[in-house]
């Protein structure tokens, strides 16, 4: 039960990636920051990955 309140609250840090991509994006600013955009999201997707990888090993 515990892990699985740690991957909620995972997803729900979602919101502020999503959030920053869509301002960007909004304000016209996606091909400037483009590369920026892409790093945060792979950076972010890996901490996920990894975070949920040990708390499911652990609680499995």
């Amino acid at each position: 039960m515990r892990g699985l309140l740690i991957l909620l609250v995972c997803l729900l840090t979602l919101y502020a990636p999503i959030e920053l991509t869509r301002v960007i994006i909004v304000w016209g600013l996606s091909g400037r920051f483009i590369l920026e955009v892409c790093f945060m999201w792979f950076l972010y997707a890996l901490a996920i990955f990894v975070f949920s990888a040990v708390v499911l090993r652990k609680h499995v």
